[in-house]
Parts: structure tokens; sequence; C-alpha cells
């Protein structure tokens, strides 16, 4: 991606400590699945699939000042592009801040550790992110690249945008009053909206984009389906899904890019949430 030289959001809060913790591939993992996986519970895959993907190593790309700058970029380009799409539609876009932190951070939802991962937390209309999640992005994971480090951010957006809209705490009321399968479905649909509206902001960021882009973040959509996660300690449990498979996850990111617009992102109307990639 080409962002050197674009403005940097100016809602972006640096809480980060000096760093002494010793990051493990565990934590890696843990970090992933939860920030993708609503709930306190992490699934019994955790172990299996660290000791199949710790075989990769990778550096990384930016130093941690450049990486913040790299997601003040990217908060920049959401607040532009959601803010003219609101206007588009008489609506009012109020921007999310963005917390930077390490170890640990108390929000309007918690205390979160670094276990936690990226977070939105719809109490204090706040997107929470420790920059060495990126790292075991990449070498968990064998994401890799600015792109999906920008999906990252844009679906956590994508979130607060939910929220403005009055969806995400209505879904979360509606999923109190279901058993624990239907409830996961809620979710899968919300998680894949948050999904289509990554994918709308890569839309309206085309001049940035460079060849592979696209397919990069296609890819590390892919990698975070609960079946694939799962299927690395071969245990699928489709009943547990909170987030959508590979094939939801990276259709509706992509589904988003293809058509830039919100009423295409109508995760709910889907009687089986899938768009093909």
């Amino acid at each position: 991606m080409k962002w050197e030289n674009l403005e940097r959001s100016t809602n972006v809060i640096d809480k980060r400590k000096k760093r002494n913790k010793i990051i493990g591939a565990i934590a890696g993992l843990t970090a992933i699945v939860s920030t993708f996986i609503y709930g306190p519970n992490l699934p019994e895959y955790i172990n299996s699939a660290v000791k199949e993907d710790n075989k990769y190593t990778a550096e990384a790309k930016y130093t941690d000042e450049i990486h913040a700058e790299f997601i003040k970029a990217m908060l920049f380009i959401t607040e532009d592009s959601w803010s003219k799409i609101f206007k588009s539609k008489n609506l009012t876009y109020k921007n999310t801040n963005l917390v930077l932190f390490t170890d640990s951070i108390t929000s309007a939802c918690g205390h979160a550790g670094f276990d936690i991962g990226p977070f939105y937390c719809s109490g204090d209309s706040t997107v929470y992110m420790d920059l060495d999640f990126f790292d075991l992005l990449s070498k968990n994971l064998k994401v890799i690249g600015d792109a999906s480090q920008a999906y990252v951010v844009f679906h956590e957006v994508g979130h607060h945008v939910q929220n403005l809209l009055h969806v995400l705490p209505s879904v979360y009321l509606r999923m109190k009053k279901y058993p624990e399968k239907d409830a996961n479905n809620l979710l899968v649909r919300l998680e894949l909206q948050a999904d289509c509206y990554a994918g709308i902001i890569f839309n309206k960021s085309k001049k940035i984009l460079e060849p592979g882009d696209i397919a990069e973040v296609v890819n590390a959509a892919s990698r975070i389906g609960d079946d694939w996660l799962q299927s690395r300690s071969g245990k699928v449990m489709p009943d547990t899904f909170t987030h959508g498979t590979s094939e939801q996850r990276a259709g509706w990111l992509l589904h988003g890019y293809k058509n830039g617009t919100m009423e295409s992102c109508d995760t709910f109307s889907q009687p089986d949430t899938i768009i093909k990639s």
C-alpha cells in the first residue's frame, strides 16, 4: 500500500508502555483467535494450531514508530471514507478513537491483556490495538503485508460503524434471547458484515493499493476463518463458529470491495451468509 504520504488521524491515543514482555507462540495465536472470536473461552485447538504454524518465522516490516504512523494513516482512511458515506445518506459519522497499548489495557468493556489482541469496545466507542499483534499474525498464521494489517483496522472500525447504526447493541440484545447455536449465528453475521465493511474501505482506497494487495487481504481473511483455525487441531465444530468460515470471510470481504456500498453488506438477510469469493 502506498500510504506514506497520507494524512494521519489525530484520534490515536498512545498508551504503550516500555516493552518488557516475552512474546511466545501460544500468546501469538491466542491473540489472533481472540481478536476474531467473541467470548472469554478460547477453543482447545489453539495448542495444535501453534505447533503447526510455529515453524514459520518472518521479520517485522516496520519499526514500532513507523507501525504507529501506519495505523494513524489507516484510521484516517476510515474517517475520510465513512464520513463521506454517512453524509451521502444524510447521516453524521462520529470518529472512533484508537488506543495503542502494550501488555494490558482497561476499557469500558473491562480489563484486557495482551492475549486479547485488537478489539472494539462499544462501551467507549474505541478501538484498542497492540502493535505486537501484527508480528504474531505473520509469524503464527503466515499472514504478511501492510494490506493485511490495514484489514484488521478496517474490520474493527467496521464494528464502530455498526455501533453508530445501532446494529451492534441490537444484535447483542437478541443474542441473549437465543440458545448458544443461534446466538453464534447472529455473531457470525455481525462479524461478516464488519468484513464486508472493511472491503468497502479498500474499495474507497484503490488509489493507494498496489498489485497483489487485495489477493493478500483475501488470503488473510481465509486464514482466520473458524473452520481453518479449528482444522489445525483436526476438530471442526460448526455450531461453535462465531466469525464465519474461510469462504464466508473472504467472500464477504471481496463482496464489499467489489460493490463498495453499505446496502451490499446486509449479511442478516442472507439465508446462509455465504458470498462466493
